[in-house]
């Protein structure tokens, strides 16, 4: 339950690239990108599937995500 409550407020930012900003959390291992503004840059996918579990995109699961379509080719979540 404790470390539940801290993976609430460990994510902390790693990056900022072209549009995006990637953020880790400290306690799951879990990553995520938001967009922080208009405009197109390709996303760091391999950096995002290398933390535990599924990243999220916007908020959402990447493989529900309009950028599921970069993710590499064999790669499943299940």
């Amino acid at each position: 339950m404790i470390r539940w409550l801290k993976s609430l407020f460990a994510w902390r930012e790693v990056s900022r690239a072209g549009t995006w900003r990637y953020e880790e959390n400290a306690v799951t291992g879990r990553r995520r990108a938001f967009t922080i503004m208009g405009g197109y840059s390709p996303l760091n996918m391999i950096w995002l599937l290398d933390g535990k579990g599924m990243p999220l995109i916007d908020g959402m699961p990447a493989w529900r995500s309009r950028y599921r379509n970069q993710m590499p080719d064999g790669w499943y979540w299940s």
